[in-house]
């Protein structure tokens, strides 16, 4: 399915199926992932824009969620 519609369907489902109060941390987990390896591509990074705007996550929360994977994977 992702590799024919993409990844876009496919997450619009989940999100569709996952609790509101469950948004932050799912875009905390993905940030996590995307930031582990210490560096982040074209594609890492669209995806975490496209997490961000359709879990609704405000600006500022994350902006902070992303520092604080940042700072927890430097190590």
């Amino acid at each position: 399915m992702i590799k024919r519609q993409g990844y876009d369907d496919f997450i619009k489902i989940a999100i569709a199926t996952l609790p509101h109060d469950l948004y932050e941390t799912a875009f905390a987990v993905a940030t996590n992932l995307v930031l582990a390896d210490g560096e982040v591509s074209e594609e890492e990074e669209d995806l975490l824009k496209f997490l961000w705007n359709h879990l609704e996550i405000p600006d500022d929360t994350a902006m902070n969620i992303i520092n604080v994977m940042i700072i927890k994977n430097k190590g």
